[in-house]
């Protein structure tokens, strides 16, 4: 059995260390005496690979033969250039390989030398010489790619009968019809080609139990089946329609509850934008005005007559009463004698919000806007004291301030809130 070639048993001579000097029958031609003593090494007896010196110079060695790599020893420039220009022959000159040039050549030779025995690249276990390789790979080799033939496809050996099983072009046989198919037909050729294949009844999707027919079946079986054909379909629209029906009236019902959500929305929204306009009045009164908070305690409905005390702004001096009558809580605003009566206007017009307090959430408490109202200044009596004309700001029915949560536990929370229109 033949075995590859190895570059450095070509060149080199083999030890027990390693490789050390070139081999002499590498040279073209003999050293002379003088040659032999510059150029040989003293230890492997070979050509010097990497020429030095040991032993203070006493020995002349190839660096690969020194004993001891820490032993001290010195580079032969000159020996190394001589060796590098020694004419050389190839060592496969026994092959019939005729190259010859110079030491420095040789190793890149071998890697191209036509006599040189390579393995297969395809690994069928076959040495041969290098320029053989070429025709051993595409007549000889066992694992050279072997074209399938159903895809034309090159297929290593070792890899052929995968690929037959895989191959889509390969051609089975339908076991219905016997007919040769290519794999990749083949399921186009059951549902639409064979002769044999089995279809299902055209009203299959509608309810009849026959859904494997052969072709020569079929046009019998739809014949003799035509009235119950006829209700399956009949059945299936009745269904369908009802089902129709069905979704209208739920859309139907979806846009009814949609439309009332709408409606919903859109009060909420409206009842937010009162709000908001209401506490915007609320604000430019709180920043431009006076506010009273008046808590009633023991409110009854059948009191005729309740009196805040007195709250002031800008000069003025006022006091809100409440009358009941005709089932209505009637708010009123007046002045009263003020130590700056002189230096303010008169009348006093102004305008008022008067705010029924939720005593559980205040957010949801109930405004009422009250008219514009004008209001002369105090007058007195003859004991001095001035003398009360309140004039009406706004109603609110008796039922809404009674209830929970606006009447809690007998007591009653208003704001009035008093901005000057002058």
């Amino acid at each position: 059995m033949y075995h590859p070639d190895v570059k450095e048993n070509l060149l080199y001579i083999q030890t027990e260390d390693g490789f050390n000097g070139y081999k002499r029958d590498l040279l073209a031609t003999q050293l002379t005496q003088i040659e032999e003593s510059f150029l040989a090494c003293t230890k492997c007896k070979g050509i010097m690979r990497e020429a030095c010196s040991t032993h203070e110079g006493m020995l002349q060695v190839c660096f690969q033969c020194i004993e001891d790599p820490l032993s001290p020893y010195q580079n032969l420039v000159a020996a190394r250039k001589s060796v590098v220009e020694l004419n050389v022959t190839c060592p496969l000159h026994v092959r019939k390989c005729e190259w010859k040039g110079k030491m420095c050549d040789i190793s890149q030779h071998l890697d191209e030398c036509p006599y040189y025995q390579v393995e297969c690249s395809l690994e069928c276990g076959v040495v041969l010489e290098r320029r053989t390789v070429q025709l051993h790979l595409t007549t000889e080799c066992t694992m050279r790619p072997v074209n399938c033939e159903f895809c034309d496809k090159p297929i290593p050996p070792t890899q052929l009968t995968q690929h037959l099983y895989d191959c889509q072009n390969m051609k089975i046989t339908c076991n219905s019809c016997g007919m040769e198919v290519k794999k990749i037909n083949m399921e186009i050729h059951l549902k639409t080609e064979c002769p044999n294949r089995s279809l299902p009844c055209t009203y299959a999707v509608y309810g009849c139990s026959a859904t494997e027919l052969k072709l020569d079946e079929v046009k019998n079986h739809m014949t003799m089946n035509t009235e119950l054909h006829t209700a399956l379909l009949s059945e299936y629209i009745a269904k369908t329609q009802t089902g129709l029906l069905e979704k209208m009236s739920q859309l139907e019902e979806s846009d009814r509850r949609k439309g009332e959500q709408i409606e919903e929305l859109t009060k909420q929204n409206n009842r937010l934008y009162n709000k908001v306009r209401q506490l915007n009045d609320v604000i430019m009164t709180s920043l431009a005005g006076a506010m009273l908070r008046w808590k009633i305690v023991g409110f009854a409905s059948d009191v005729n007559l309740y009196e805040s005390a007195s709250f002031s702004f800008d000069g003025y001096t006022f006091r809100c009463a409440i009358n009941l009558e005709d089932a209505k809580l009637h708010v009123k605003l007046g002045t009263l004698k003020g130590g700056a009566d002189k230096n303010a206007k008169w009348p006093f017009r102004g305008k008022s919000i008067v705010i029924l307090v939720n005593q559980d959430k205040e957010n949801d408490s109930l405004y009422y806007e009250g008219e514009e109202v004008e209001l002369a200044r105090n007058f007195y009596d003859a004991a001095g004291d001035s003398v009360n004309q309140n004039k009406r700001v706004c109603s609110i029915p008796i039922a809404s301030v009674i209830r929970d949560p606006f009447c809690k536990k007998g007591a009653v929370m208003l704001y009035v809130l008093v901005r000057s229109c002058m």
